[in-house]
């Protein structure tokens, strides 16, 4: 026969467990995720236009432009909201300042440096004819905050590869915070 403790632990545990599934599922539920192709072979200068939210509007400009002079690779480019409603980040501030990463949980707060543009630039050396280009700028992944009706904002990552956007994601859920690198 069972203790008294034995079952009521077994309750506990049960309804626990049922009230963790119900917020994973809210959670999975709520979370907008796409992939993009990347031709390799065609590095260029560009400026792509992104409509992360599908509402015939363009959210997100990323512009790029590579030279290859003197054994040297020279990148520039911005990223940004064409609309204004969305601000970017990349930096963690508090409670050390650290570059995006896996996981980092993606919300309002003053953990992040917000920002409107994000620029970039840079240079390596390469080999020509070797073609080794970097997997991203200076971090692989970026957050951002868009500003819906009546001020709610969205969270979401997305994954820059090759100064192209590979992969994005965002929660659908008005003011609810989403990880970098959360697909479903």
């Amino acid at each position: 026969m069972r203790s008294p403790g034995f079952v009521i632990l077994a309750i506990i545990s049960i309804f626990l467990w049922g009230c963790n599934k119900d917020k994973q599922a809210e959670i999975i539920d709520s979370i907008k995720y796409q992939e993009f192709y990347i031709d390799h072979s065609k590095i260029n200068n560009d400026t792509i236009f992104y409509d992360f939210d599908s509402d015939s509007k363009i959210d997100i400009v990323v512009t790029k432009y590579i030279d290859t002079l003197g054994g040297t690779i020279h990148y520039s480019g911005r990223i940004y909201s064409k609309s204004g409603k969305i601000k970017f980040t990349y930096t963690q501030i508090k409670p050390d300042y650290a570059l995006l990463d896996t996981n980092d949980i993606i919300t309002n707060t003053d953990e992040f440096e917000w920002l409107d543009t994000v620029k970039f630039e840079g240079g390596i050396p390469y080999i020509e004819g070797n073609a080794s280009w970097p997997y991203g700028i200076f971090t692989d992944y970026f957050g951002f905050q868009s500003t819906t009706n009546a001020n709610n904002k969205t969270y979401g990552w997305f994954h820059l590869e090759f100064f192209v956007l590979k992969e994005i994601a965002y929660n659908l859920t008005p003011n609810k915070a989403i990880r970098v690198g959360q697909k479903k």
